[in-house]
């Protein structure tokens, strides 16, 4: 693939604020792209510290659970740092909440990364015995490398997006949600501190569809390059 052709896929990406429900994407397909990403992610010392856990089209029930547990953090931080209620967050059904947070309930898949409680290969077993700190492998130590296993994720998250745009699946993201494990004591399956919410599909509708309509596109653009990437000469 050249240069272009990878530029030219990237630039498909799209934040999506509602998925086909019609036309979802075959398991077999999902677990492919799943596959290709695990192949192609490098981590540290080979530990991958992080774990993906996959909601199919059929956990409607937990998807909801995780949707309202998002939307109750985004009203929380917003009226303690804003000092004014945003939102009202309800658990019927039928309300709409911010149309941003709607991929993570109403989705074909719903990816959930975690911190993982790794292990070594056997290349590192034979380094521990020679004095290598496994820091990936300890309970204890996880909170110390939330931010490689963050980074990791990223590298995950951002190859699995690529090779979905290849088949025309789209993705989106989620980070406001509770950081804290006892927060997550009624979701049996996560058991390590969420680190990202990613949801795949077929998309509907997507965000600068909204915005164009809103009149707003043109003012939601990224920085210039050079308040982000900065030469020191």
């Amino acid at each position: 693939m050249t240069t272009s052709e990878m530029y030219n896929l990237l630039e498909k990406r799209r934040a999506v604020r509602r998925y086909k429900t019609s036309d979802i994407p075959p398991r077999n397909l999902v677990e492919h792209l799943l596959w290709l990403a695990w192949k192609t992610t490098p981590s540290k010392n080979q530990m991958m510290p992080y774990a993906v856990k996959v909601l199919g089209p059929e956990k409607v029930e937990e998807k909801f659970k995780i949707w309202t547990k998002m939307t109750q953090q985004a009203d929380f931080v917003e009226t303690n740092n804003m000092k004014m209620k945003q939102i009202e967050t309800r658990k019927d059904e039928s309300y709409e909440y911010s149309p941003d947070y709607k991929h993570v309930r109403d989705n074909p898949y719903l990816l959930l990364f975690t911190q993982r409680l790794a292990e070594c290969n056997e290349y590192y077993k034979e380094e521990v015995k020679y004095g290598h700190f496994a820091e990936q492998t300890l309970e204890s130590h996880l909170g110390n490398i939330l931010d490689q296993a963050s980074v990791e994720v990223g590298y995950f998250a951002a190859n699995l997006a690529m090779y979905c745009m290849e088949h025309d699946l789209d993705v989106s993201y989620g980070f406001c949600f509770p950081r804290y494990l006892t927060q997550w004591e009624d979701t049996p399956f996560i058991t390590r501190r969420p680190i990202l919410f990613m949801t795949l599909g077929y998309g509907e509708v997507y965000r600068w569809q909204d915005m164009e309509v809103d009149g707003k596109l043109h003012l939601d653009i990224k920085p210039e390059i050079d308040k982000v990437v900065e030469w020191i000469d």
